[in-house]
């Protein structure tokens, strides 16, 4: 039997403590291997977001704050940032396999998706299982954004000093 790499994809703009939260409950589920797919731009979202790069560096910093396992590459063992930009889920798997034949992958997303990801492009020949997690204190990047609830303790001053989502 091929071991499994849970993949969480997402805009993640910005992460946020709900985000840091699946990574940590998919630890504790046994995953050891974790990739993090940051969307280049998502079709189901009209507003820009920040810069792909930007939410990239965003990740690295609540990684670092959280003490979490990161891997330096693709299969290794531990977090790994993926910086593939895609737009289609499918288009990121077809990406990942190729980098990693050797491992079967299961998406993962936020209870807020449990209903929409059967809508994705192609969906019915990616051919892969979904794990939906449970979301957390119903965090929403978009509520961070809008300054409804705090960013992630480890965005605070970069968010501040980038000047990102000022309303």
């Amino acid at each position: 039997m091929k071991e499994t790499v849970a993949i969480f994809g997402g805009t993640f703009d910005p992460p946020h403590e709900g985000h840091s939260y699946i990574l940590k409950s998919l630890i504790n589920q046994g995953f050891d291997r974790i990739v993090l797919a940051t969307t280049g731009k998502n079709p189901f979202k009209d507003r820009t977001p920040a810069s792909f790069a930007t939410r990239l560096k965003m990740w690295k910093l609540v990684l670092s704050y959280e003490n979490l396992p990161v891997a330096a590459g693709p299969g290794e063992k531990g977090i790994f940032i993926s910086d593939f930009p895609y737009e289609y889920t499918v288009d990121f798997v077809s990406y990942y396999k190729k980098l990693d034949p050797e491992r079967d992958i299961i998406w993962v997303v936020g209870e807020d998706l449990k209903d929409e990801y059967r809508l994705w492009r192609d969906w019915d020949k990616i051919k892969i299982k979904v794990k939906v997690m449970a979301d957390y204190q119903g965090f929403r990047s978009s509520l961070v954004r809008g300054s409804h609830i705090a960013a992630h303790a480890a965005l605070h001053e970069f968010i501040k000093e980038s000047k990102l989502y000022c309303t």
